[in-house]
């Protein structure tokens, strides 16, 4: 259906769209390796990287629970999976641990979060420098995707600022429930549309991180859902040199880089009360927990599909401009 397509985007007065190659992506091919698609891509490194199987059992089980699609958590924040996949009240919202803040409380994610920082680390080196960590979550159904954006503190108010790298543990999905994580190499600043990336699919227990500073998203999840109750879950994690935590205000709301509240009970501010922190209370002590995190010696690498082009021209007989960027309202991102 190209042509009806084409017919709404040139009325929305669009120029430009994700391809073709994009919305109908190609699944992976077990016979490709990381040397094939980074020497296809000519690039020593790709921006995105990807492993199966350093994720404990146990760890992604404890992350189900507390971000399983009929938690706690999403009704608390009340979150539209539907229509909006964000907080009724506030859309984006965040939570930030600080790294080096030694009197905080250790929890279950501040543990995940450590394994994690290890796991990107083999890839982006640079994270032994992070002192923060912001997550947020998604709850997605099988067609729903997320538009190209770029991850930046408070949503890029006040001008654009990347974390080091940002990871996405994927607790829910697979190829037949939700859309792969699309990475490519467009950069703010860039003069012209970027039209190398490459696609992560989600699969329970998969680890995804990526260059901060470039641009992604979701793509909505082709064919049939597996049912009308699945969801594609996953869990965010950004890692920062230095960022804001922005304390609740007195209406309780949610927000961008909020603080994490203790687990010890209840958290209540304005008409909000908060519960689904207290499962994050860890069963042992912190320094046990952190002691027995273990990674791999040989970590399972996931090799990322290539896309041919991320961009196209909406009109059949248009080019990508090659000397200029595009204005944004200008290119169809969903």
């Amino acid at each position: 259906r190209d042509d009806d397509v084409r017919s709404l985007l040139r009325e929305g007065g669009w120029e430009y769209r994700l391809s073709r190659s994009v919305f109908h992506y190609p699944y992976p091919d077990p016979k490709t390796t990381l040397q094939d698609v980074a020497s296809a891509s000519n690039l020593a490194k790709l921006p995105c990287y990807a492993v199966d199987g350093t994720l404990p059992e146990a760890m992604c089980e404890e992350l189900k629970q507390i971000f399983g699609r009929d938690s706690t958590f999403w009704k608390e924040h009340r979150y539209n999976s539907l229509s909006r996949c964000s907080s009724e009240d506030v859309g984006y919202f965040s939570y930030t641990h600080d790294l080096n803040d030694t009197n905080r409380e250790i929890t279950k994610l501040d543990v995940a979060i450590r394994h994690i920082q290890k796991v990107a680390s083999a890839h982006f080196p640079e994270l032994e420098e992070a002192k923060y960590a912001e997550w947020w979550a998604h709850c997605r159904p099988h067609a729903s995707g997320h538009q190209m954006h770029y991850d930046s503190d408070n949503e890029g108010i006040g001008g654009a600022r990347h974390p080091i790298c940002s990871c996405v543990v994927y607790l829910e999905g697979g190829e037949d429930l939700g859309g792969p994580t699309l990475v490519t190499t467009q950069r703010l600043g860039d003069s012209r549309l970027s039209n190398q990336g490459w696609l992560v699919f989600p699969r329970a227990g998969r680890i995804c991180a990526f260059d901060a500073s470039v641009l992604h998203g979701v793509v909505p999840g082709r064919g049939l859902k597996r049912s009308s109750e699945a969801r594609r879950v996953s869990w965010m994690v950004a890692f920062w040199r230095d960022v804001r935590i922005r304390p609740f205000e007195e209406d309780g709301l949610p927000g961008s880089s909020r603080p994490l509240p203790s687990t010890s009970g209840p958290f209540e501010m304005g008409k909000r009360r908060y519960t689904w922190h207290q499962q994050l209370r860890l069963d042992g002590s912190p320094e046990d927990a952190l002691r027995k995190l273990e990674v791999p010696a040989t970590l399972e690498a996931v090799v990322p599909v290539p896309v041919p082009n991320v961009w196209e021209p909406v009109e059949k007989e248009g080019s990508l401009p090659t000397e200029s960027m595009p204005e944004y309202d200008k290119c169809f991102q969903f």
